[in-house]
């Protein structure tokens, strides 16, 4: 927790994008779990962040007293203070990325899962298109993006979060986000990563 990472000045703005510019800037891999009505994520006053991790998380912590951090083997999360909604808790017989050599692949394979259909159909999930993204930090920058290498993420008797916290620590980089919607009567989730 204390790595530095400079001071972040956001002012006011989203909590997911002061948590992944907080990481982004120490090079930390990390999980946001978020739950919202129809309004979706609300702006927030920010303080000034850092000048290390540590200090940076406790103050998104104070401007957003309704969640707190944790760190589970190296990746940091940040959830509500009741913890990690349902669907990430559902708990996986096994999980194998196999052949997946990016998060997107990996996440998919996630979704597919017997245990997790049947946990998204038990809490009332819609089928929603899109529900895996990329966000727009992860796609190469100028050059020749180096070969892919397999996430080779295996785990039995492993939470959703749990396999999403492996993608990311394999993966060497990155944030995974999840993001869960009720609203008009349909219940909705969308994962994404950044890099």
């Amino acid at each position: 927790m204390q790595k530095e990472i400079g001071r972040l000045d956001l002012k006011r703005g989203l909590l997911t994008y002061a948590f992944e510019m907080t990481l982004s800037a120490a090079h930390t891999p990390g999980g946001i779990a978020m739950v919202f009505g129809c309004e979706g994520e609300q702006s927030r006053n920010l303080p000034v962040l850092g000048p290390t991790l540590g200090d940076a998380l406790a103050g998104i912590q104070k401007a957003a007293s309704d969640y707190a951090w944790n760190v589970n083997d190296g990746v940091v999360n940040l959830t509500a203070t009741g913890g990690f909604p349902p669907l990430l808790r559902t708990s996986l017989r096994e999980f194998d990325s196999k052949d997946a050599n990016n998060l997107n692949s990996a996440a998919d394979l996630l979704l597919q899962a017997p245990e997790v259909r049947e946990a998204r159909s038990r809490l009332g999930f819609s089928e929603a298109p899109n529900e895996i993204q990329l966000g727009l930090s992860a796609i190469p920058k100028h050059g020749t993006a180096p070969p892919p290498r397999l996430l080779a993420v295996r785990c039995q008797d492993c939470s959703i979060y749990e396999v999403l916290n492996g993608l990311v620590r394999a993966n060497g980089r990155g944030i995974w986000l999840y993001g869960e919607r009720e609203c008009g009567g349909l219940k909705t989730l969308r994962i994404s990563f950044s890099d």
